[in-house]
């Protein structure tokens, strides 16, 4: 069960984590985790001196790079899960920010190009990740809504920006609706669509002083020249459709939000008053519930699972970290019967790969297993579809995603670029079956079967003419990339 909790809390274990799960138990460990205010990294030298030159991040590369390093060395592991979690939920498209900003750094505009065009993009990018990670700990889900919602990449991702009380744009109001809260089937109507897209007339970006950023009412300032500013979420009082508006009529769920014309600043509250219709809503309890229980469970939650999630989200006015909590003490999320039961996404494959082998990262790794996400198609931060990717595993396995998975780990194993050199974790054992036991229980939590210890054990004790011959360092990582190639290593 440790091997299981480790890759379901966080992406695998490593020294740290196994040592807490060893001193405080399984229970002890997730209630540590579930509060990572508690575990401080400050002497987490491999974290912080990696961290350093990659935040504030100046592209994305450097962004991406930074979750995995975030990955790979921190003690706070189900808190960046919990963050990739939600910043995936919330999808968002680097590429579709960069488009709307490209005309402000122009390089006839901007000496510097693309430099800072790419720099403020990222910023953005990383400025929302960072909220998640604080309201993923500290908040609830109508906070967490609000921030999605009023956030610069997501009002210029799904067009909000270009929704106008005379041309509306539907596009975000469905989302909202069908992806992050309600669900697809949480009985909404077109009707209500459209009347909260009327909701989200008026809503756009500009920049603003930082001393201004988060309120949506706040002057904006020239856009060129705007020195220091920072874009942000703005409600221009103009665009925005003042009449009524009624969600989930004739319901007992029915919200009217009043008229605005004769004070049209109270205008930007209406979107306010639409997450709470929404977030009270019974079907977004359970659509959110659901998929929490999908991501760090199981792929087929029962219902008494989801009804168990769902009575704590009602005790606690949907606390993120109580409902997580909850999540984690289902049965289930024990259940050694469901060990294995989910498929790596390829970012938790690289992660636990690095943590397993003890390798280290570096600025010629780091590229490297950035690129093995770009080929695996996992492109943190560049999902053009606003579902996200994936949590489960059919969508990410088929024959060339198991060939470049392997691949992956025969580079891991055996080209030193990578940092891992799993001989020296099995430095002064002589006895094949040993070795192979170590690299059986770091990478599988030795779940590994009498036939595939016999192979490893086999390829091991002989040469590539299959004569019995003896086995050096080379040999060793090569019996470490092989384990990485079996089935239970996809799995978590």
């Amino acid at each position: 069960m440790r091997h299981q909790i480790l890759n379901r809390a966080g992406f695998g274990g490593d020294a740290w984590t196994r040592g807490r799960i060893d001193a405080l138990g399984l229970i002890g460990f997730l209630d540590e985790q579930l509060a990572p205010e508690t575990i401080s990294e400050a002497s987490n030298l491999a974290l912080t001196s990696r961290l350093g030159p990659l935040e504030p991040p100046d592209n994305l590369n450097e962004l991406v790079q930074a979750h995995l390093v975030r990955g790979i060395y921190a003690r706070r592991q189900l808190e960046q899960a919990v963050t990739m979690f939600w910043d995936n939920h919330f999808n968002t498209d680097w590429n579709e920010v960069a488009g709307f900003l490209y005309v402000y750094y122009s390089p006839q505009l901007d000496p510097t190009f693309p430099n800072k065009w790419f720099r403020n993009t990222t910023e953005l990018h990383h400025r929302q990740f960072e909220e998640f990670r604080q309201l993923a700990f500290n908040g609830d889900f109508r906070e967490i809504v609000w921030a999605s919602a009023t956030g610069p990449t997501m009002l210029i991702y799904l067009d909000t920006i270009e929704n106008k009380k005379l041309r509306p744009n539907e596009n975000y109001a469905r989302e909202l609706l069908e992806l992050y809260t309600m669900g697809v089937d949480g009985g909404y109507t077109q009707r209500d669509v459209e009347e909260l897209a009327r909701v989200l007339t008026g809503w756009t970006v500009c920049k603003k002083s930082p001393a201004n950023e988060g309120n949506p009412l706040a002057p904006c300032v020239d856009p060129f020249f705007g020195g220091t500013s920072d874009w942000t979420g703005h409600f221009d009082v103009n665009e925005h459709d003042s009449g009524q508006k009624v969600l989930f009529e004739g319901t007992p769920y029915e919200a009217v939000i009043p008229d605005t014309s004769g004070n049209p600043l109270a205008g930007a509250d209406d979107l306010s008053l639409a997450i709470d219709a929404i977030v009270a809503h019974p079907a977004t309890p359970r659509f959110i519930s659901t998929k929490l229980l999908e991501a760090f469970v199981t792929e087929e939650p029962t219902e008494e699972m989801i009804d168990a999630v769902v009575l704590r989200w009602q005790q606690t006015d949907g606390t993120l970290r109580e409902v997580l909590r909850a999540v984690f003490e289902t049965d289930e999320a024990l259940a050694p019967d469901l060990a294995g039961d989910k498929i790596k996404t390829p970012f938790e494959h690289i992660v636990s790969s690095y943590r397993g082998l003890s390798a280290s990262t570096n600025f010629i790794s780091q590229p490297l297993i950035e690129n093995y996400l770009y080929v695996m198609g996992h492109n943190v931060h560049r999902n053009p579809v606003p579902t996200g990717y994936a949590e489960r595993g059919r969508s990410w396995i088929n024959t060339n995603a198991v060939l470049d998975r392997q691949k992956f780990g025969i580079d891991l194993a055996t080209n030193f670029l990578y940092g891992a050199n799993p001989a020296s974790l099995v430095a002064g054992l002589t006895d094949p079956e040993a070795i192979v036991g170590v690299f059986a229980d770091r990478l599988l939590g030795g779940q590994i079967s009498p036939a595939q210890r016999a192979r490893a054990v086999s390829f091991l004790t002989t040469n590539d003419a299959g004569n019995p011959a003896p086995f050096d360092s080379a040999r060793i990582n090569e019996v470490a990339a092989y384990i990485l190639g079996l089935a239970q290593f996809l799995e978590q």
